[in-house]
């Protein structure tokens, strides 16, 4: 029985050490450059200098990023406020996109075992192609695959990967209106 409160106090103290050793990137990405008050010049170098690859200065206030996948988002890209990028695998974001308030890219999941519980996180990349727009408070799913110049709706689930041109909408997400005119390459 001795043994016992030991082995939980060993417990806590290596989850407390664990998430100690993510504090100061965490620090610097989601509350000092994810502040109001930050310059954009500043907060694209704070996220290039924690490994988050950024060729747009154009990521506004309140984005979070976790997780240790590679985060890429290309040249032009808009990324507004508030979005969350959950990177347990890599995110991509094209150029000259147009992230819209809230959004989220998820790439962790788990695996469900048959009496119901969970396996560890596990995650799946999410690609998202040049020229797209992603509306407020769309959800981006594991191993998603979006194509050049997707439109995809406000409040939009992205289950499955968007692979024609046009605007998709929904949950889940499905195709609504195809492009007549795609966006020039």
């Amino acid at each position: 029985m001795a043994g016992r409160p030991l082995s939980k106090l060993h417990r806590i103290v290596t989850v407390c050490l664990e998430d100690l050793r993510w504090l100061p990137r965490e620090f610097w990405v989601n509350v000092l450059a994810s502040a109001t008050v930050m310059p954009r010049v500043l907060r694209a170098a704070i996220y290039r200098s924690v490994g988050i690859h950024t060729r747009t200065l154009n990521i506004s206030p309140g984005c979070t990023f976790t997780g240790k996948g590679a985060v890429n988002i290309g040249e032009g890209t808009f990324i507004n406020l508030d979005c969350t990028f959950d990177a347990l695998d890599s995110i991509t974001i094209g150029r000259d996109c147009a992230i819209a308030p809230g959004v989220m890219v998820c790439t962790s999941t788990h695996d469900v075992a048959a009496d119901g519980s969970f396996g560890p996180a596990i995650g799946q990349p999410v690609s998202i192609g040049d020229r797209c727009w992603i509306g407020a408070r769309a959800v981006i799913l594991p191993g998603v695959r979006i194509a050049d110049g997707v439109q995809i709706a406000a409040g939009a689930v992205v289950t499955k990967d968007c692979l024609a041109a046009g605007r998709y909408q929904g949950v889940p997400a499905r195709l609504h209106e195809p492009a007549t005119n795609p966006a020039p390459a």
